[in-house]
Formats: C-alpha cells, structure tokens, sequence
C-alpha cells in the first residue's frame, strides 16, 4: 500500500484488505514480558533522571536570581 488517504469516506477492497492484514501479520514481532517490562523500566528511569535534572536547573536558577537580588537590594537571603 503505497498510497495513504485521509479521506473518511475511502474503504479497503476485499483483496487489499486481505493484502494489508497478511502483511501485519507477517511482519508481527513476538512479544516477550522481559523485554517490554526492561524497555518500561529504562523509559521510566530517563524519565526520573530528566526530572531530577529539571529540578537541578531550577534550583540553580533560583539561587542565581536571589544572589543576584541580594546584591542589589542589599538584602540577606
């Protein structure tokens, strides 16, 4: 199926509907609990790792901007 339509009103002819569903199932990858639970677990880590980071980054921004206030209005953070 070279051509991808968004049409609402386009429908699969019986071969090619026939086509597409052997070619999906053809191409079907056997699902494995320790490998979706290791890609799950490595996502969630980067997730908590940019997280982490993210709070880092505030965190020194908002030191710097009251250092820097500090210093101008002479008041003791």
């Amino acid at each position: 199926m070279s051509h991808a339509t968004l049409s609402p009103n386009a429908r699969l002819t019986d071969t090619l509907e026939r086509d597409v569903v052997r070619s999906a199932m053809a191409r079907q990858s056997s699902l494995n609990a320790g490998g979706l639970l290791a890609r799950a677990a490595r996502g969630t880590l980067r997730g908590l790792v940019a997280t982490v980071a993210f709070f880092d980054e505030v965190n020194a921004e908002m030191e710097r901007a009251r250092k820097v206030h500090g210093l101008r209005s002479g008041s003791d953070w």
